[in-house]
């Protein structure tokens, strides 16, 4: 005798992702981890990408109070590709593009913002010019993401002679040395005295200066410490007047 019966298909389990983010600002105690579905699979031009490390930047404390996974700045592994993606495939390892080979994923993860800001306000806003020897650059914060990025461009891409930055414990002054600044000053002393007491070459103009904190009060000191129709470059937004002011006898 035969019996008829129906044998439903077995449910594949929802696959979880784990996130680490915020929901509220305030201390590293808000930091909190939780389970997310796991995305859809990719279409059209998009990729899946397995997430290996993350870098937290000012941007991501500009999200709405809502949980948001941190960090902008990803790096990890494909593991799915859309149709119409041409360029790359599963298993290729990226970050804003292709990873460097001689990046591991931690130190993919602290370029794409950082470096970006940094070239963009070098070269499209400053337009120092690669192999340019006739002028000096002063780096607000060059212990900070972009101004490290900054010297290191400035230094070893653009092959400006003289960078200065700025610094203050005694820990931190190593650090944009080593990142290739040639002089660094005290950012919580008089900024200008100490700049014209290094011991600069006389025929080479401090012609640019980019500042990476605090606008409002480092813009003036930097109008002073460049020569006339120096370039100022600031990647924080602020309100200060122009008229009055150092850069109006420049």
């Amino acid at each position: 005798m035969w019996t008829r019966y129906t044998v439903k298909p077995k449910l594949q389990p929802t696959i979880a992702i784990r996130a680490h983010g915020v929901s509220k600002y305030g201390s590293q105690k808000n930091l909190e981890s939780r389970r997310l579905s796991k995305p859809s699979p990719p279409t059209g031009a998009t990729v899946l990408v397995r997430v290996k490390a993350a870098a937290v930047d000012p941007i991501d404390i500009k999200n709405e109070p809502h949980f948001h996974a941190m960090g902008y700045d990803r790096t990890g592994v494909i593991l799915g590709v859309g149709g119409d993606v041409i360029h790359f495939k599963q298993g290729d390892e990226v970050y804003a593009g292709y990873k460097p080979k001689s990046l591991d994923f931690v130190q993919a993860a602290a370029m794409p913002l950082t470096y970006g800001t940094a070239y963009e306000a070098l070269v499209d806003r400053l337009e120092i010019e690669k192999g340019e020897k006739s002028g000096i650059l002063i780096i607000i914060n060059g212990s900070g993401g972009v101004g490290s990025i900054a010297s290191q461009i400035a230094r070893n891409v653009m092959g400006l002679p003289l960078v200065i930055t700025t610094a203050s414990r005694p820990d931190m002054v190593e650090f944009p040395n080593k990142m290739g600044a040639t002089h660094v000053v005290d950012y919580r002393q008089d900024i200008v005295e100490q700049v014209r007491d290094l011991d600069l070459p006389g025929n080479v103009p401090l012609r640019y200066a980019l500042t990476t904190s605090r606008t409002e009060q480092y813009v003036c000191p930097m109008a002073d410490v460049s020569v006339p129709f120096g370039k100022v470059c600031s990647i924080v937004q602020a309100k200060f007047g122009m008229y009055g002011s150092q850069f109006m006898s420049k």
